[in-house]
């Protein structure tokens, strides 16, 4: 299984970058 969310939401958090939403 591909967890593209949790991928993405670990490349926001490299870039600096805090989402509202928790994709963990």
């Amino acid at each position: 299984v591909i967890r593209s969310m949790e991928n993405l939401y670990h490349i926001l958090q490299d870039k600096g970058i805090t989402l509202d939403t928790d994709y963990t």
